[in-house]
């Protein structure tokens, strides 16, 4: 795979990541949370099938405590994001969410005992400003319910610490995908049909383009990391951010203020200074982290 087609690649998975936000955000406030949460893990599921290794999955037996853990993880990381949803402008929430390349390099150094560059410092420095700077706003406002997506930043950040310290990172990301969605859907399918709400056409046609968005968004970058391209994926992960403003103008008419825009700057910054360098650079103790979207 040449550099220009990873490239390629990220930008499309990154759109789709962006664009499954935007359609959360929409149908939020009418399919209960846990419904939503339920279909989510399921649809993907369904979408996986094909390029599932049941063998690989079977093998993944003695290592089930270590994916339930991961599991739980992923659905109060995703509960808190679809629940911030509701009332937190997009763009705003998904600059939020990326702060936690910075939260994942501050846990390995306090729990992993990772060595970190000064210019990396730095890096966290300068997205935890722009952070902050994103968050002045709605806190101002009073929507306290943005911190629900820090919530959901530190879930992503502990399950990349945790995959790179259990035999979790043994299975294929195809493996630990299925397994999570599988286990997810398990866990949800309960409170998912208690918490239920009939479906409009329309609206059963979003939630499966959200699954379909969704794992495509997985499966590129699943490909990108698979073929080595770490610098493109660091780079044109960010893309994401940027993306969001015209789709939050376009679904919702939102327009980030000054300081939120400054922030949402900032944070691309800090995470592009943060990942010039190969990731073996930063963290070369620990083994290469998962994607974040392995989900």
């Amino acid at each position: 795979m040449t550099t220009h087609r990873a490239a390629a690649m990220m930008l499309v998975a990154m759109t789709a990541a962006a664009t499954s936000a935007a359609l959360i955000k929409s149908v939020a406030l009418d399919v209960p949370v846990f419904q939503l949460l339920f279909l989510r893990f399921f649809l993907v599921a369904l979408v996986l099938i094909p390029f599932t290794n049941w063998t690989e999955i079977r093998a993944q037996k003695p290592f089930v405590p270590h994916h339930a853990v991961r599991t739980v993880l992923v659905i109060l990381g995703l509960f808190s994001y679809f629940w911030a949803l509701r009332t937190t402008p997009l763009s705003s929430a998904v600059s939020v969410f990326y702060a936690y390349p910075a939260i994942t390099l501050v846990l390995a150094w306090a729990i992993l005992g990772a060595r970190i560059q000064g210019r990396t410092i730095a890096a966290v420095l300068v997205s935890f400003a722009g952070v902050l700077m994103v968050l002045q706003p709605d806190l101002r406002n009073g929507n306290l319910e943005i911190l629900l997506v820090l919530v959901t930043a530190i879930c992503v950040a502990s399950r990349a610490i945790f995959d790179r310290v259990l035999a979790v990172r043994n299975a294929s990301p195809v493996t630990v995908l299925m397994i999570s969605s599988l286990m997810a859907s398990l866990l949800l399918v309960v409170p998912g049909v208690v918490d239920f709400a009939r479906l409009s056409v329309s609206m059963a046609a979003i939630l499966v383009a959200i699954a379909a968005l969704g794992a495509l968004t997985q499966l590129l970058v699943i490909a990108v990391l698979g073929q080595g391209h770490w610098g493109t994926f660091a780079v044109f992960g960010y893309w994401e951010v940027l993306i969001s403003v015209p789709l939050a103008f376009g679904f919702f008419g939102e327009v980030p203020g000054l300081l939120a825009a400054i922030g949402m700057a900032l944070i691309v910054v800090g995470g592009l200074l943060r990942e010039k360098p190969a990731p073996a650079s930063v963290l070369r103790d620990v083994p290469a982290r998962r994607p974040a979207y392995a989900s």
